[in-house]
């Protein structure tokens, strides 16, 4: 394997559809095409079964693979049966205690962590104002966005005390009245002051934290210089405003590129209709791990096109040799997960919780 596909397998985080990992998945782990997995409700048959499948994908990577899922609390918590189930984000953030919010996600994360687990696609940093905002809705920690932040970036101190890493998303900020990104192109309308006063005050906490990992949203924002294409694919979101403007230094995960957002649009978006080349785009953009979290074909497809376009253009290769080499360091700091204990439902026992829960009045 050349260094150049070393590097795109990387900066790859995908999914699969069957409830435990095919064969190929296996494979292309092993061989170094993936450099991280984002598990569903639909690989989480049973709490054993997933312990098993974490368990495999990691003994068959060639580096510390990312093991992540979208586990927030409220309607979004992809591992849901047999653990303990939270309240939304929004019902939390309006006790206002940063304590209580950071037990929380060292009690998540602990589950987690039993669960094979390193990475968490939580918080939530999108500030949610107005009720005509449904994908994001009572995910958001609240309205107010210095008061949002602190809450969010507790519960990522909970996360990253047991050994998850958190991961601040939507950057830069699906709070706002705008359409759905699962279901098509939405457009956020407000000006620069406002999306500076508001939706941009979170992640700049979450820089200000070192938080090592944040999520693009596919949004076009005019305002901000991502007028032609979405965030994901704006170099000025990506890098001018994140990178260069703000000084963030972690990884920047692309939100899954199957979105209809992305995946309805990419001839429109990128001039070619090729899906590899929408992952592309992205990293040229600034994004560092490209996530692609269902279709086989379309992360196969991903992974030619970084390896042809490197292969052909120097520029390609040193974007893709730079976010490679920000994922590694990402990599580094995962930890070993534990061995799996001999009674999966006792360790994840909802009841181990109570106390906590109680406090949250559930």
């Amino acid at each position: 394997m050349s260094s150049i596909e070393r590097d795109a397998g990387r900066c790859l985080c995908i999914g699969f559809t069957d409830p435990t990992p095919p064969a190929q998945v296996l494979e292309r782990v092993r061989a170094g095409e993936v450099g991280g997995v984002i598990l569903f409700t639909r690989n989480a048959t049973s709490l054993e079964a997933l312990c098993e499948t974490t368990r495999a994908l990691s003994q068959a990577a060639p580096w510390p693979l990312l093991l992540a899922v979208d586990q927030e609390g409220g309607a979004v918590q992809r591992v849901a049966k047999g653990i303990t189930r939270w309240p939304a984000m929004r019902e939390l953030g309006a006790r206002g205690d940063e304590g209580l919010c950071e037990r929380v996600g060292a009690a998540i994360g602990a589950d987690l962590r039993v669960l094979g687990f390193n990475v968490d696609f939580a918080p939530v940093l999108d500030v949610v104002s107005s009720d005509v905002n449904t994908v994001i809705g009572d995910r958001s920690f609240g309205s107010d966005p210095e008061q949002a932040a602190k809450m969010a970036l507790a519960v990522a101190r909970g996360l990253s005390a047991v050994d998850v890493i958190p991961c601040g998303k939507h950057f830069p900020g699906h709070g706002g009245p705008v359409a759905d990104s699962h279901m098509e192109l939405p457009l956020e309308k407000r000006s620069a002051d406002a999306l500076r006063a508001v939706d941009l005050v979170p992640f700049a906490r979450a820089i200000e934290a070192e938080l090592p990992l944040l999520m693009s949203a596919h949004i076009l924002v005019p305002a901000l210089g991502a007028s032609e294409v979405p965030g994901t694919l704006s170099r000025a979101v990506c890098t001018d405003l994140l990178r260069q403007e703000m000084g963030f230094e972690g990884v920047l995960v692309s939100d899954c590129l199957e979105m209809r957002a992305i995946s309805d649009n990419v001839e429109k978006l990128t001039g070619r209709d090729d899906f590899g080349e929408a992952a592309l785009a992205a990293l040229m953009a600034g994004v560092d791990l490209l996530l692609i979290c269902h279709t086989e074909a379309r992360q196969r497809a991903a992974y030619r096109r970084l390896v042809e376009a490197a292969k052909a253009d120097e520029a390609v290769a040193a974007r893709l040799a730079e976010a490679a080499a920000r994922v590694e360091a990402l990599q580094a700091r995962v930890v070993a997960a534990p061995a799996a204990p001999e009674d999966v439902m006792a360790a994840l026992d909802p009841e181990r919780h109570a106390a906590l829960l109680a406090e949250l009045g559930g």
